[in-house]
């Protein structure tokens, strides 16, 4: 496989399996496309006096403010990396957690917005190794919310986390290919 200057080859990160490094490959192509959008945001774009116009893929509903970050229930069903690159698309990320107070306020955003806990995407995900969890902001992975028994990685496919799992609507860890709502967060 070629990178897109045509001149080097993508290196494979990891092989636990082949799912894996497709994953591994869409994320070094994600930090791509996040290079190229920062470059294309500072290129003027036509008629827009210098700023391009965001996609969005989002509910209508205004973001809900804790402690300094702002966060987004987007009830369209995307797989997790559309889901990532829905909330860049708003200068954001699927949300990171980083205490049982965030983690309970997001959970009332889905409910206040649905009346139901819907299996949700965050921004974790243990793609580039396994159990090795990270944030898709690049923030610290220090608080977990995980279900029993969770993560699993039933079939060794299991890369990313969904919320509201369960009895204990905690986390869970599922393959990154189901549709699922999101959230996403920025700083405020």
């Amino acid at each position: 496989m070629r990178s897109f200057s045509g001149s080097r080859r993508l290196p494979w990160v990891h092989r636990r399996t082949a799912l894996c490094s497709q994953k591994t490959i869409l994320w070094q192509m994600l930090a791509v496309l996040v290079v190229a959008g920062a470059v294309v945001s500072v290129v003027p774009a036509d008629g827009n006096n210098g700023h391009p116009q965001p996609r969005v893929l989002s509910s209508t509903e205004a973001w809900s403010d804790l402690d300094g970050r702002s966060f987004l229930f987007v009830k369209e069903n995307l797989t997790w990396i559309k889901a990532e690159k829905n909330c860049q698309s708003m200068k954001a990320n699927l949300a990171s957690v980083h205490s049982e107070k965030e983690y309970r306020f997001i959970q009332d955003l889905i409910i206040s917005t649905t009346g139901k806990s819907l299996l949700s995407w965050i921004g974790g995900s243990d793609c580039h190794q396994n159990n090795l969890w990270i944030w898709s902001d690049g923030s610290v992975f220090s608080f977990t919310m995980w279900s029993p028994r969770q993560p699993d990685d039933l079939h060794g496919i299991q890369s990313c986390i969904q919320m509201n799992f369960g009895e204990t609507l905690n986390w869970d860890d599922t393959a990154c290919f189901h549709n699922r709502t999101s959230i996403c967060a920025r700083n405020v």
